[in-house]
Order: C-alpha cells, then structure tokens, then sequence
C-alpha cells in the first residue's frame, strides 16, 4: 500500500539526470541477480540523460516521479508506448520500468492510466 504522503507527478526537463541515474541504480541491481552487464562509462550515462531529456517532449513516453511530503524524490517510473510489428499484426503496447521502494504500484497505476487501453509489457 502506498503511503498517504506521497505525491506522483510528471518529471521535469531538469530531472532528466536523476531519471538516468534511477535507471542505472536499476540496471545495477538487475546485474547483480544475473541480468546483463551494467554500463560503467559516465559518458553512456551523460548520453542516457540527454536522451531522457528529449524524451521528455515526446508523447510516447512518460516519465514520472514519486516525492515525499518534504519534496524529496522517492521514486521514478518511465512509460514508452511500442509498436510491435514485422512478422506480426501491428500492436501498441506500453513498457513500464519503475525504481521505488514502497511506492512502486503507484508509480505503475499512474503510467498505466496516462495510456489506458494499451497492455502493459
């Protein structure tokens, strides 16, 4: 359950870098139980940043942050709606990555509902 305290908004053009680096603290943990090998250069993370920022102007995808009652960043989720197609009939679908302890079903309601009507991946 959610706490009470916690506000869910959209992230700003200036948090772009904080977006990239709740990416990267998630990369490392899917590292650490088996997934790939994370990015260690900091200028593939720069570059990350610069591409969350254009990101943040484009209609299909959504990135989100979750904050406490003090303001402080508790949270980041990130949406981008994907056309599967090739061998397969055309199909929206949305991707949904989220980084928060404790408000992490929030974070996916709300990326969820700015895409409704398309399945979650």
């Amino acid at each position: 359950m959610m706490p009470d305290n916690v506000l869910i908004r959209d992230a700003r053009r200036d948090e772009a870098n904080f977006a990239a680096e709740m990416t990267r603290k998630m990369v490392l943990e899917m590292q650490e139980y088996g997934g790939r090998t994370a990015a260690t250069s900091e200028s593939t993370w720069e570059k990350i940043a610069e591409l969350i920022t254009d990101d943040l102007q484009l209609e299909i995808a959504k990135y989100l942050v979750a904050e406490n009652s003090s303001g402080q960043r508790i949270g980041h989720a990130a949406a981008r709606i994907v056309t599967l197609e090739g061998a397969f009939e055309p199909k929206r679908t949305i991707h949904v990555s989220v980084r928060a302890r404790l408000v992490h079903r929030g974070l996916l309601r709300r990326a969820r509902s700015e895409y409704s009507g398309l399945r979650c991946m």
